[in-house]
């Protein structure tokens, strides 16, 4: 009789039978669940509380909350935003004021004090508010922004964080590690950010302590509307002209013409005092301050006379 032949063993693996008893099943999803993100966790000095996990993702929740908002004031609009998560920021600049003589009947000279407010741009990628934490979108349903078209493809992380804590704890403890680091990303994307678009901040303030209320409504409408120049050449090609029956900027660079705006005007002046101050050198804004006074005091001089 020839010799019976070996049976091939299957190289198919088995299926792992699954538990019988419910509370078994649940504990061996959860262990899994747990397995798939210590694994994915980079730091292996992890601090797994969840009293203090979630008193921090509260707070650096609310944190970047706030700056977000701030933020989303300067998004460029009109734009497909989000190309390879890039996104369009654009800011106003008040970096320079204008003394400007303008000569008027009676020998007299009307001495002008103007800004001219410009925009600039930049592309900041934000793929820390987009890209969900490695491991986490498996077992929570990710929920994006749907307020607006701008925001629709950022996490809302609030809605995330209020999911999270519906699991277990064996769950919740890598989940919330997870999450806080993740926070801590956006809010370092978030506070570049917040940075460049903040920056002309400190000669807005100027002009607010130095020239009063004139200077609010000036930046508001400003910030409002975008009227300002698209203009990159640089100042020294400005030039001011009342060709349309307002005082505008016209740039020799680009052709391209712009509205100023009106800081102070001093009406009783002889002198002619043309100047250009760069507010952002504090050595400028000291030139300005002395311009101011010496204007006021030759105004109330030829008042009085």
């Amino acid at each position: 009789m020839p010799p019976k032949k070996k049976s091939k063993k299957s190289t198919t693996p088995k299926a792992k039978k699954k538990p019988v008893d419910p509370l078994e099943h649940l504990a061996e999803v959860r262990e899994k669940a747990v397995k798939v993100l210590v694994k994915s966790e980079k730091n292996k000095n992890v601090n797994y509380d969840i009293e203090q996990n979630i008193r921090e993702i509260r707070a650096i929740l609310a944190t970047n909350t706030e700056i977000f908002d701030r933020c989303m004031d300067y998004l460029k609009e009109g734009e497909d935003h989000g190309s390879n998560n890039q996104y369009t920021f654009v800011r106003v600049n008040f970096n320079t004021i204008h003394s400007i003589p303008q000569d008027k009947e009676d020998n007299e000279t009307l001495a002008q004090l103007v800004a001219i407010p410009s925009r600039t741009e930049s592309e900041f990628d934000m793929s820390s508010l987009i890209d969900p934490p490695i491991g986490i979108d498996d077992i929570i349903v990710i929920k994006h922004f749907s307020e607006s078209y701008d925001h629709e493809k950022f996490i809302d992380y609030t809605k995330f964080f209020e999911s999270a804590m519906l699991l277990h704890d064996d769950v919740l403890e890598p989940i919330l590690a997870k999450l806080k680091d993740k926070l801590m990303d956006i809010q370092v994307c978030l506070g570049n950010i917040d940075a460049w678009v903040m920056e002309p901040q400190k000669c807005i303030d100027f002009l607010k302590d130095t020239f009063e209320e004139s200077s609010e409504p000036i930046v508001s409408s400003v910030k409002k509307y975008g009227e300002c120049p698209n203009c990159t050449c640089d100042y020294p090609n400005i030039e001011f002209t009342s060709d349309y029956g307002e005082l505008s900027a016209y740039c020799s660079g680009c052709s391209e013409y712009s509205h100023v705006h009106d800081l102070k005007k001093f009406e009783f002046v002889c002198s002619k005092y043309e100047a250009y101050f760069d507010i952002r050198e504090e050595k400028d804004q000291k030139r300005l301050i002395k311009l101011l006074e010496l204007l006021e005091m030759e105004e109330a001089e030829n008042k009085a006379s």
